[in-house]
């Protein structure tokens, strides 16, 4: 089977899944750190093999893909790459949007990079001049390509558990393989219930060019604007 990982969509769930399944690693030391980094070697990526084996692979293969609302994806890495424990990671993008979006920036702002607002995020995302875009907030079309990669499946984060289950289930995995839960002691408040918090700072302007943007996601996966907003932008 083929399975499309996209960031920001249970991705450490899934990569957790298949290391196992893979029979390389016990399941006991994975963490949703670790199967990133550690143990990401454990896994097979279709980009490894020869150009003919590819094709033949995704000719004879089950293919599936899992999929989310392109907005809340969006606010889910801002979230967690700029507001969050993955900060780290992302500092240099931090110092570079506040240069180039923040008027009057601070010195400290300028060299740590580390309170990067979700307009400067939404701006930096939206600019001319912003080019090659991280997977976390790459377009679906761009990292899965669905127009031309007949996927067998088209999960939804928003039904992860029963689409999760079917996919299980229909590769043969194990039933005692199950798709791991939110843990109780993940303090973070669901992406889902910030959106409008977050969204609500956000000009019309600025959610006119991130609909034009990330369109195709939309409307190749059922999505609309409707589906995001309960509310009325700013203008």
């Amino acid at each position: 089977m083929v399975f499309c990982f996209i960031p920001k969509i249970a991705c450490s769930q899934w990569k957790t899944i298949f290391i196992t399944l893979a029979g390389k690693v016990n399941s006991s030391l994975l963490n949703f750190g670790n199967v990133h980094k550690k143990y990401h070697s454990n896994m097979n990526f279709l980009h490894k093999y020869p150009s003919r084996k590819q094709s033949r692979i995704l000719e004879d293969y089950k293919k599936y893909i899992v999929v989310r609302n392109p907005f809340e994806r969006l606010l889910s890495a801002y979230r967690n790459k700029f507001a969050g424990k993955g900060f780290h990671e992302f500092r240099e993008e931090g110092k570079e949007i506040i240069k180039r979006f923040r008027k009057n920036a601070t010195r400290e702002s300028l060299e740590k990079g580390n309170d990067v607002s979700f307009l400067e995020f939404v701006q930096f995302l939206t600019d001319e001049e912003t080019e090659n875009l991280n997977d976390h907030w790459e377009k679906y079309n761009t990292l899965c390509h669905p127009c031309t990669v007949r996927y067998d499946f088209i999960g939804k984060y928003e039904t992860i558990s029963r689409d999760a289950d079917f996919i299980l289930r229909d590769i043969g995995a194990p039933p005692e393989i199950q798709f791991p839960k939110r843990s109780d002691k993940y303090t973070t408040e669901e992406t889902r219930n910030t959106f409008e918090k977050y969204y609500s700072q956000i000009p019309g302007e600025y959610i006119v060019k991130l609909w034009n943007m990330y369109r195709l996601d939309f409307e190749l996966f059922g999505y609309s604007l409707s589906d995001s907003f309960t509310m009325t932008p700013h203008s």
